[in-house]
């Protein structure tokens, strides 16, 4: 448990995720509300027989719909892909700043499929929302809701001693400084019996 990053710099890093997904959520949110916007818009128009008068204000409101459901697409769109940069790095961009990484919970590298494991777990509200964006299976937005709101409370857990959260303990990773492989080599070198080679922390 020695070197583990806990509670604080982790809510830290996950606001500055927040920031820069909410950003680039309402760009491409902007984008995609412009183009469902002008469908929607487009749509009122053509299906309203009562005239010019009556056809813009059915233009306007199938435009302010489109961009509504554009930026919540947007934002929903960029924070899954967002997420990956972490299953493939071990680092999201917030935690890159700060500093830290997710790791095997004894501080070796984690291999990419128990990260993508713990990016499953950890966005299973947005992973199951977005599926249900799609498919119009609505029961898979209110399980994604219940097992998100598990995840989160799970996170709390990293408050605890092993400075884990659920995510963490069920696929057995913790988050570590940066650099942390480096600054364990001399100790392991220390500890390591006459004759035997040092663990390696990668």
């Amino acid at each position: 448990m020695e070197g583990r990053i806990g509670f604080g710099k982790r809510l830290g890093a996950l606001l500055l995720d927040g920031v820069i997904v909410l950003v680039a959520g309402a760009i491409v949110g902007s984008m995609l509300g412009g183009v469902l916007g002008g469908v929607a818009g487009a749509a009122a128009t053509s299906g309203t027989d009562a005239g010019a008068e009556s056809a813009v204000p059915g233009a306007a409101a199938g435009g302010i719909i489109g961009a509504f459901l554009g930026a919540l697409v947007g934002i929903m769109l960029v924070g899954v892909l967002y997420g990956l940069i972490e299953a493939f790095t071990g680092a999201s961009p917030g935690k890159m700043i700060l500093g830290i990484k997710i790791r095997n919970d004894d501080g070796t590298r984690a291999a990419v499929g128990k990260l993508f494991a713990r990016y499953a777990i950890k966005n299973i509200s947005n992973l199951l929302g977005f599926v249900a964006a799609i498919t119009k299976v609505q029961p898979l937005n209110q399980l994604g809701n219940l097992l998100g709101l598990i995840v989160f409370i799970g996170c709390f857990f990293a408050l605890g001693a092993a400075k884990q959260a659920l995510h963490d303990k069920i696929v057995k990773t913790a988050v570590y400084p940066k650099d942390y492989a480096e600054s364990a080599a001399p100790a392991a070198e220390e500890a390591a019996p006459a004759g035997e080679e040092p663990a390696q922390p990668e």
